[in-house]
Parts: C-alpha cells; sequence; structure tokens
C-alpha cells in the first residue's frame, strides 16, 4: 500500500509495515509527508500493540482535523487540517493523559527530530465504540445518525440512499 492510496485515497497500510511504528524517540515533532504541518510530538507517541505509530494528543492549534468515516462506523477520520492528507483515525482506548489512541498510518508522516511545540491539551470528544456499536445495532435511523454522506449503511448491512435523516423512516430501508 503507497502513499497515495493511504494519503490521498484514504486507505490504510499494513500493520507493522512501516518503520515509524517501531521507532520511539524523547523528542521532535511528527509532520504531515504531504504539505509539513506540524501533526504529532515524538513525546505523545506511545506503543499500542497494534502495528501503527500511536499517539495520545496531536500538537496544539488545530493542526489535526476530524470528520466520521462512513467506512469505519467506529471511529472518527483524522486528516491534515491543512491539506486534507487522510492520516488514520482516532479511538478511545489510548493511553496517557487524555486516554485516547491516535492511530496513525506511518506513510503520511515524516519526522523532524528538530522541532518541539505544545501539545493539543483539549482533545476532542469522541464516542465510545461500544456504545457506537450498540445504537448501530438497534436500526436504521440510529445508523442514519453516525452516517455523513448521503449513502447510508443500515444495521442489516444493506446500502439505501437518503439526504437527510428525516427522509429515512426505519421502514424505507429494503432489507426490512
Amino acid at each position: 500500500v503507497g502513499f497515495a492510496s493511504v494519503c490521498v485515497h484514504g486507505g490504510t497500510e499494513h500493520p507493522r509495515s512501516h518503520p515509524y511504528d517501531k521507532e520511539y524517540n524523547e523528542s521532535g515533532v511528527y509532520r504531515c509527508a504531504c504539505c509539513g504541518q506540524p501533526l504529532f510530538l515524538a513525546s505523545a507517541k506511545f506503543n499500542s500493540g497494534t502495528g501503527w505509530p500511536s499517539y495520545w494528543a496531536p500538537v496544539a492549534g488545530g493542526k489535526v482535523g476530524y470528520q466520521k468515516d462512513a467506512k469505519s462506523l467506529l471511529a472518527p477520520e483524522v486528516h491534515c487540517s491543512r491539506c486534507g492528507a487522510h492520516l488514520g483515525h482516532l479511538f478511545d482506548d489510548g493511553k496517557g493523559p487524555t486516554g485516547l489512541r491516535y492511530c496513525i498510518n506511518g506513510v503520511c508522516l515524516k519526522y523532524d527530530p528538530g522541532t518541539e511545540l505544545p501539545v493539543e491539551k483539549s482533545p476532542p470528544w469522541v464516542a465510545n465504540q461500544f456504545l457506537l456499536l450498540a445504537l448501530m445495532l438497534a436500526g436504521c435511523p440510529f445508523c442514519c445518525l453516525m452516517a455523513s454522506d448521503a449513502q447510508r449503511l443500515c444495521a442489516r448491512g444493506c446500502r439505501w440512499k437518503h439526504t437527510m435523516v428525516q427522509d429515512a423512516p426505519a421502514d424505507a430501508c429494503p432489507g426490512s
């Protein structure tokens, strides 16, 4: 899996495939490989055991953006706020003071050993993954609330189109 398929097209590199998964530095910053914007402090990195570089918080100043990823209904997508490059996903099972895990594709990062910046003190609220799963399994209306695009995925696994949640009654699902 290459740079363009991950950063541009929102893919995911294979676990344990990038050297940044195994490298831990006390200082420096990881920058966006596309535009060079500082994203994560080396001191905020931890070994999550997942096979991807993981951080408990981004650098301060809104350098990282968030959006709901329709492919991964359980985790918000993380992207560079400057260029929009897909970085990875955010989970609520991390370490450090935030309890969050920014699971980032190594191919999207470039290590800069000579820079130190402040860490984000108030990262975004992230819904508990098990709560979202329970809501998704409860039926189509809840699933629609979580999907961010016009193509909705219902709890039964079928795809159907509605432009707004209020236009999507539970019996509209063809799988009902």
